[in-house]
């Protein structure tokens, strides 16, 4: 627990160093993913950092991240509706089929506030409940008052569709997650400008490609085990990812070219900070991105297929880092961006 703690104010500090303060007004195995070769990419000219871990003093809890950009919320239409709170399964019809998601509405939910919303997707063969509990969100939606809403996908094994990438069935779930926010905002009082996607191996890749796609609704993203840009729209929008050096699975090399890629893409530079935070984690940031937009790797040495931190680690394949914790890095993370 002190390493995590210790790996935990290690990376909120370097993110503060980078970002500018602002107040928050708003208190089995998975299957094996199949990707086209990837060549070898060079990261650029990078700047090692000495982390001052040593002198600082740890508190319990997890660190607050600043805010980013204006202090608006932008309302959805479902806001002022009496919602009943705690976990629910919420039916979408896409395409005359419908599609179940696990809802999870905070106590502290009010109808009238704009509240985030953050996705979270599961890996292939895997299920949204599996994948709740999995990566701990809701424990951190009750504490922190943001809506969970975590989709059940299709298909055999089950799994996200994505034409032109992974299309086995013939479906499309950008299409899906699109209709799955905009139910969630009629029904909801939903924060437009802060609705954020997350997820593990397939559902990563799900989470970058609807981040890849519809940037026009998504303010960061922080994919897990897996992250994939093909066919983007110019967008900017924040990413987190997070992945083990002995991934079998979803290899690091793979992953860490299409985190590069997305950092040009969004208008960073080749250059970037390496921050190490423990004896086995380091972060990778990229230098020069817009205003308010940050591309961050998290790289967890000798962690396998898995979501750092995890209480369950039969969720995926091989070790998991016990220096962070994914989850609660991420929300960290959120709460420092928002669409603008």
């Amino acid at each position: 627990m002190a390493r995590l703690a210790l790996g935990l104010t290690a990376i909120f500090v370097f993110l503060l160093a980078i970002t500018m303060i602002l107040a928050d007004p708003f208190e089995g195995p998975a299957a094996p993913v199949t990707r086209a070769p990837t060549a070898e990419v060079t990261l650029g000219p990078s700047v090692t950092t000495t982390s001052a871990v040593a002198n600082l003093t740890t508190t319990p809890g997890p660190p607050r991240a600043p805010e980013l950009g204006p202090r608006t919320s932008r309302p959805s239409p479902g806001c002022g509706r009496p919602i009943v709170t705690g976990p629910a399964i919420w039916p979408v019809t896409v395409g005359r089929i419908e599609r179940e998601t696990r809802l999870f509405v905070p106590e502290r939910y009010q109808p009238a506030i704009a509240t985030p919303l953050v996705l979270n997707f599961h890996g292939s063969g895997r299920t949204a409940l599996e994948q709740e509990t999995y990566s701990g969100l809701a424990d951190i939606a009750e504490r922190e008052g943001f809506l969970l809403a975590t989709p059940q996908g299709s298909g055999s094994p089950s799994g996200w569709e994505i034409p032109g990438v992974f299309n086995d069935q013939g479906g499309d779930d950008v299409e899906f997650a699109v209709a799955l926010i905009d139910s969630l905002a009629t029904s909801h009082c939903v924060d437009l400008n802060r609705v954020y996607a997350t997820g593990m191996s397939n559902g990563a890749e799900m989470a970058s490609l609807l981040a890849c796609r519809r940037p026009d609704l998504i303010a960061a993203i922080a994919p897990v085990a897996g992250a994939i840009f093909d066919g983007c729209t110019a967008g900017a929008v924040s990413v987190m990812a997070f992945h083990g050096t002995f991934d079998t699975l979803v290899p690091f090399s793979g992953a860490a070219g299409d985190v590069a890629s997305w950092a040009r893409l969004v208008g960073c530079t080749a250059q970037i900070v390496v921050e190490r935070v423990g004896t086995d984690v380091e972060v990778r940031s990229y230098l020069g991105c817009p205003e308010g937009v940050a591309v961050v790797l998290v790289v967890s040495e000798g962690g396998g297929h898995q979501w750092p931190g995890t209480l369950t680690p039969s969720g995926g394949v091989g070790p998991v880092s016990d220096e962070i914790g994914a989850t609660e890095l991420m929300w960290t993370f959120f709460r420092a961006h928002r669409l603008s």
